[in-house]
């Protein structure tokens, strides 16, 4: 479930929820988290969830970036998540795929790749008369 959370665009838990990767309690090591793990979260701290298969709450995971936000108790979570995409509804998806195509085009671009592709992208979205 965590790998899943942390993998969405917009992950939203309760505050209860408990989040580990519990692939070292039966002995597998957990290389296909391990593939996306520290890049998210950094190398140590990606060691220290997977090896020791720790508990983190929503509170931490959410400091971790492995949430998007945790609601403020338990019954307000269906309410959270409500108010989340009714926020997202009121911009145009167009925009949202661009948003979605320039986060995984600058993935791994060094920060003056990302800055040349951002700067391509507002030139071109300003002659198609449209913002960046």
């Amino acid at each position: 479930g965590v790998g899943l959370a942390a993998l969405c665009r917009v992950s939203i838990a309760a505050p209860s929820a408990r989040f580990w990767f519990p692939e070292v309690e039966i002995g597998l090591a957990p290389t296909v988290v391990l593939s996306w793990l520290p890049r998210l979260v950094g190398p140590k701290r990606a060691f220290d969830l997977t090896a020791t298969a720790r508990r983190v709450d929503a509170a931490e995971a959410l400091g971790l970036g492995l949430l998007t936000a945790v609601a403020p108790s338990d019954p307000a979570l269906e309410a959270t998540v409500d108010d989340f995409v009714a926020t997202l509804c009121r911009h145009q998806p167009a925009v949202h795929a661009q948003i979605t195509g320039f986060l995984e085009a600058s993935a791994d671009l060094t920060q003056d790749q990302t800055d040349e592709l951002a700067a391509d992208k507002l030139i071109l979205a300003s002659l198609a008369g449209r913002g960046g």
